[in-house]
């Protein structure tokens, strides 16, 4: 294994048999219909997200719980104003519900529980007042029953916003030892949740300079530091719309979305062969406007929803975005589903030489699984006359008697990719022979 070689590993996972991919440039997969390509894709994305994103989703549910907290806290505390006409209704902050905001929002429910605490005792010494009345009685039990805390009913006002102080501070606790351990448990569950609640554990591993990233007999994951970013499009019909449930989907216009103008000097080049060669006009997204849309403006002026536009020029538009905002670099891995299946002929020679330049000037590496004669064949050629075959990974899935796939490595050659091509020539004659009977 090369000292600089990044791979994945997949041994006995639904269709495949095994594989070893190197990701160190535009690798290529090829094979037939159901030999896994879209399962090496989707596990690569989920899990080079989940091991970049690690922080971030162990602290998610610690986020939710500082929120509904602090709702929960207001809500209340409003209510108390009623019978202290004196106190102030709280207002908290909008906040940002992420890691860098934290302490904030530590700050904040320490001081509304502080609130809480003086308007409840200032209510119930009020005249008249009596903590088993229904208001209160009310108040302990929307404490109780949120907070999971027992028999709140009986217990003392101060003693239940301790005992959630408590609860907090276990939940950040566990948080930050996750964090810190870095624990395979929490990769492979989360995983699962994309994979039906299937277990990849030991089919499934990610090596950075010869090291497994996923060692599940150490149980811990390590940073991953070649790619930092990155995105899977298996279609470019998903640009543009909005809560689709279907996570890389919602990531992929999250990323468009960003906006702003943060090309490199490396990017200008391909960037006017993208908007004046081959779109002939620029994509974005509307930050003007008071819809949430992509637009297309054409060379003539002309401002078209891109949701409107051929699915050839999403296409394109979704690699222009990108250049725009700065999203590319040699950090960045894009996982694209054949990207043929939506482009002429002679656009497809024109995606494989986009391809081709990003990986040349950018250092953008590429996961392809493609079965398209035209885009294997551009991308080998494209590449060679570039100087950079050297960058090109091509594999062919081969069947087994357990009908099952082996991954081939093949380097920069495609003739045995061709030669699986021919299998359809082969049938074409076939059936195309006089006498022939099709059923």
């Amino acid at each position: 294994m090369s000292e600089h070689l990044i791979e994945l590993e997949i041994k006995d996972y639904r269709a495949i048999q095994k594989a070893k991919i190197a990701l160190n440039g535009i690798t290529v997969l090829s094979g037939e219909n159901g030999c896994g390509k879209s399962t090496i894709a989707k596990l690569t994305y989920h899990s080079i997200q989940t091991i970049n994103q690690y922080e971030d989703i162990i602290y998610r549910p610690l986020l939710a719980f500082y929120k509904k907290t602090l709702e929960i806290f207001t809500d209340i505390s409003n209510d108390l104003s009623s019978l202290v006409p004196s106190s102030d209704t709280f207002m908290p902050e909008k906040y940002q519900y992420t890691v860098p905001n934290i302490p904030k929002i530590i700050s904040a429910i320490s001081t509304i529980a502080q609130t809480l605490t003086v308007n409840y005792y200032t209510a119930v010494n009020m005249d008249g007042a009596d903590k088993n009345d229904p208001f209160f009685t009310r108040l302990r039990t929307i404490l109780s029953s949120n907070f999971a805390i027992p028999e709140a009913k009986d217990k003392d006002w101060s003693s239940l916003i301790h005992e959630i102080l408590d609860s907090i501070i276990k939940v950040q606790n566990y948080a930050a030892a996750s964090v810190r351990n870095r624990n395979t448990e929490v990769f492979t569950g989360y995983i699962k949740t994309f994979f039906n609640n299937e277990d990849i554990t030991d089919k499934f591993n990610l090596y950075e300079y010869g090291v497994g990233i996923t060692n599940y007999q150490r149980q811990r994951l390590l940073h991953f530091r070649s790619i930092d970013k990155v995105l899977y499009i298996d279609t470019p019909m998903a640009i543009g719309l909005s809560s689709t449930h279907i996570p890389h989907w919602d990531f992929l216009n999250e990323t468009l979305r960003q906006g702003g103008e943060n090309k490199s000097l490396n990017s200008e080049n391909i960037y006017r062969l993208l908007s004046e060669n081959i779109l002939e006009g620029e994509a974005s997204f509307d930050t003007k406007s008071i819809f949430d849309r992509f637009v297309y403006q054409r060379k003539d002026g002309l401002i078209i929803n891109l949701l409107d536009c051929a699915t050839g020029i999403k296409s394109f538009a979704i690699l222009q975005i990108l250049l725009k905002n700065g999203y590319l670099d040699n950090k960045t891995l894009l996982i694209i589903d054949e990207p043929e299946a939506h482009l002429h002929p002679q656009w497809i020679v024109e995606f494989a030489r986009i391809i081709t330049l990003l990986n040349k000037e950018l250092g953008v590496k590429f996961l392809i699984a493609s079965h398209n004669p035209d885009m294997i064949s551009a991308l080998k050629y494209i590449s060679e006359k570039e100087k950079i075959s050297d960058n090109m990974n091509f594999y062919l899935a081969e069947k087994t008697e357990e009908e099952t796939y082996i991954y081939k490595a093949l380097g920069s050659e495609i003739d045995e990719i061709f030669g699986s091509f021919n299998i359809a020539i082969d049938r074409i004659n076939q059936y195309g022979e006089a006498n022939n009977e099709i059923f």
